[in-house]
């Protein structure tokens, strides 16, 4: 008769242990999501102080990447 309470205890506390080692040795997953980004601002900051003389392009111009602006 004692031998049944000591197993259903014993089978209880491998249970838990299962359970406790399944929450905590998981690695967190990363959540990837899917979408569009949209802004009606955009700063942006030079990399030195320093003051503008002139501005050679206007709102709205195509400009390439490092475009070699000659003053």
């Amino acid at each position: 008769m004692k031998r049944k309470p000591l197993t259903i205890g014993l089978a209880l506390a491998v249970l838990l242990a299962g359970v406790v080692y399944y929450t905590l040795a998981l690695p967190a997953t990363t959540l990837e999501l899917t979408g569009i980004v949209t802004t009606n601002e955009v700063i942006i900051s030079p990399q030195v102080a320093g003051r503008i003389d002139r501005l050679l392009v206007r709102e709205g111009d195509c400009v390439k990447r490092r475009p070699a602006f000659s003053p």
